[in-house]
């Protein structure tokens, strides 16, 4: 460490936010080195964080928007600063589709995506990974709750890239998912099914997602359960295929050393040789949970670990940045969020804590973690529980939500860093129907939310008495828990102006335990 430059020791301050003080003390001690007490020559040439908009200007990169003969649309991002494409195909088939297939058959997609690459009827999985890789190509599949993703990196000579997607496609069409490599995976699931029930984080997890959800379609793990494995054969996955991975049912996009005409020819030989299909079904809404609910989970551990949250909104809401505003001041935002100042900076009652708000097709879910010592769960909680109230009733300051916002347009472009990341972009915009200027609108959007608007989206979609809460550890008493939240829900309710706490009955609801 000691032999950093300024500008590497900057960059590390920087994407390290959660080193602590004293790390930072022990390794960044310039004093320390006789040769670091000289003048650093290089300082007068480091802008200032603040600064930055000043010395540097970000534009979003031009999306054209381009449709194949059979109507499937491509999002198409020009690059040449490197001769690389990167292409993905976005599918709705997600998790959510599994039970589409058949009753109980979690983990379908999953299967699916990972199985893709392992033969055919003419090639085995050593000849497909061999042909990609003398092409020089990158081949990747994977599956998520909503998204089905294909990913395909390839230099951008004609010799390589279209070799490289005639192999792609040759995956697509002639997938045979052998029952050797279903075994195979069974067994390392078994392996994976263990170390989800040693990790608290994972165990808690899973369990929020089946009590947030139910019924619906997102409820259970993207990559199924034990059970729910051993019922999935290979002509359920080749069923899913035939259903799901079909151009109808795909968006594709594009980032790279290419022009329009060529991703046209590129769109066109994509979407001809998959079947056309039908788009997946809208899948149903979710329901938020009638009253709150507390579950304990124990687990053997001197730390207990808290989870909570509730059903969140579909991508397309128009709340949408609002939202992403507030979470960001409410507990994404680093040691500038409310949480972390409250928790830890306060109290130290954490060392981190963070908010999460992720909108899907159907609704997402907003949802907090952290973990603390067992004998500061319950203050902890009331800390948590009176922050969230705070956030959503008692005015925002002005000012931390103007710095929020111009911290999010400052981190902006890092997502836009590479030509990898702008497709990943691309795709979610083709996924979720966004508009092709949906990047160069971003920060208008961002700039346009209000601390009126904020609170108002917040208390449209977030219920205080509707509010899930997982904890895991040992012996953690639940109506402990139970009498924290009435007690602080009536304190707010005492001190607080009738019009600041509309969404909040007088009549506290009953909180179920588990």
């Amino acid at each position: 460490m000691k032999n950093l430059t300024p500008c590497v020791l900057l960059c590390s301050i920087l994407t390290s936010p959660f080193t602590s003080a004293q790390e930072f003390e022990q390794d960044f001690n310039l004093n320390s080195d006789p040769q670091r007490q000289q003048p650093i020559t290089a300082t007068q040439y480091l802008q200032s964080l603040r600064d930055l908009p000043s010395h540097q200007s970000f534009s979003a990169p031009y999306v054209q928007e381009i449709y194949s003969d059979n109507k499937v649309r491509t999002l198409f991002a020009e690059s040449h600063s490197l001769p690389i494409v990167d292409i993905q195909l976005t599918f709705n088939a997600g998790s959510a589709r599994d039970q589409s297939i058949g009753s109980g058959l979690y983990g379908l997609a999953n299967l699916t995506a990972q199985l893709l690459n392992e033969g055919t009827a003419t090639q085995s999985a050593d000849d497909i990974a061999r042909t990609f890789e003398n092409l020089g190509a990158q081949y990747s599949a994977q599956a998520y709750r909503d998204m089905f993703i294909i990913k395909l990196r390839v230099m951008s000579d004609e010799k390589r890239l279209t070799p490289a997607i005639n192999q792609l496609i040759l995956v697509l069409k002639g997938a045979n998912f052998p029952q050797s490599s279903i075994d195979r995976l069974f067994s390392n699931a078994q392996v994976g099914q263990q170390q989800v029930q040693e990790n608290p984080s994972r165990t808690m997890s899973v369990r929020f997602y089946r009590t947030i959800y139910g019924k619906h379609p997102y409820a259970e793990p993207v990559t199924g359960t034990i059970q729910s494995l051993r019922r999935i054969s290979s002509r359920d996955i080749q069923a899913f295929k035939n259903r799901y991975l079909v151009a109808n049912n795909m968006n594709i996009a594009i980032t790279g050393d290419l022009n329009a005409i060529q991703v046209k020819k590129i769109t066109n030989l994509i979407s001809h040789n998959l079947p056309l299909g039908e788009p997946a079904a809208a899948l149903p809404d979710a329901k938020p949970l009638e009253k709150s609910t507390i579950i304990n989970l124990a687990f053997n551990s001197s730390q207990a670990h808290v989870m909570m949250g509730e059903i969140g909104i579909q991508h397309a809401h128009p709340d949408q940045f609002a939202l992403q505003v507030g979470n960001e001041i409410l507990g994404s935002g680093g040691f500038n969020s409310m949480l972390m100042k409250e928790l830890r900076e306060k109290r130290g009652l954490t060392y981190s804590v963070s908010s999460r708000f992720n909108s899907m097709q159907s609704q997402g879910l907003f949802s907090l973690n952290y973990s603390t010592n067992r004998e500061q769960l319950l203050d902890s909680i009331e800390v948590s529980y009176q922050t969230l109230l705070d956030f959503l009733y008692q005015p925002l300051d002005e000012n931390l939500v103007e710095s929020t916002k111009t911290s999010m347009l400052r981190a902006f472009p890092q997502i836009l860093s590479s030509n990898a990341s702008i497709n990943a972009q691309l795709g979610m915009m083709g996924f979720y129907q966004l508009p092709s200027n949906y990047l160069s609108e971003y920060p208008t959007y961002i700039s346009s939310v209000t601390a009126e608007d904020i609170q108002a989206a917040w208390q449209r979609h977030f219920d205080p008495q509707k509010m899930l809460t997982i904890t895991a550890g040992k012996d953690i008493d639940g109506e402990a828990i139970a009498k924290i939240y009435r007690t602080v829900l009536q304190r707010h309710l005492e001190n607080s102006q009738p019009t600041k706490t509309s969404q909040i009955e007088s009549g506290q609801q009953p909180m179920q335990q588990q």
